[in-house]
């Protein structure tokens, strides 16, 4: 039976034990140190990435005022609603899309859609790219 009192137990305890808590000290420290580096650089991302987006919602809100400033104050926007469903015809999608490119371009947007009463696509004009609308006889079947 060992006792405490043995020199090999004394070595042993007074080897190990500070070793121990000197690597479980190291590690600790270590940890905070490295959770409070990502804690801060995420923080800086969330920032930047909250920054961005701010401008940029600022920038598409000026874009959205004048777009709705614009088709408020053209008579032109409205006067394709003034249409009966019934008399519209296969003209009635191509007059839509002539008529949402060119507020396309007055109010420099990147895309804009236009919907009837009932919330049905009528049109779709993108910037740089291909006019989408409904032109089918009844004028206004749903887009699929």
């Amino acid at each position: 039976m060992t006792r405490f009192n043995s020199l090999k137990i004394r070595i042993l305890v007074l080897t190990t034990v500070p070793l121990s808590a000197f690597l479980l000290l190291f590690l600790i420290l270590t940890l905070r140190t490295a959770n409070s580096a990502v804690d801060a650089s995420i923080r800086r991302s969330l920032r930047d990435a909250g920054s961005v987006f701010m401008k940029m919602l600022a920038t598409r809100r000026s874009e959205l005022l004048s777009m709705s400033l614009v088709t408020a104050r053209d008579p032109r926007f409205f006067a394709i609603f003034s249409i009966p469903e019934e008399e519209r015809g296969i003209e009635f999608g191509p007059t839509v899309e002539g008529v949402a490119r060119d507020f396309l371009r007055i109010t420099d947007a990147d895309f804009l859609e236009v919907f009837d009463r009932g919330g049905r696509l009528l049109a779709r004009v993108e910037k740089h790219g291909e006019a989408r609308s409904d032109s089918t006889p009844a004028g206004l079947a749903a887009i699929e």
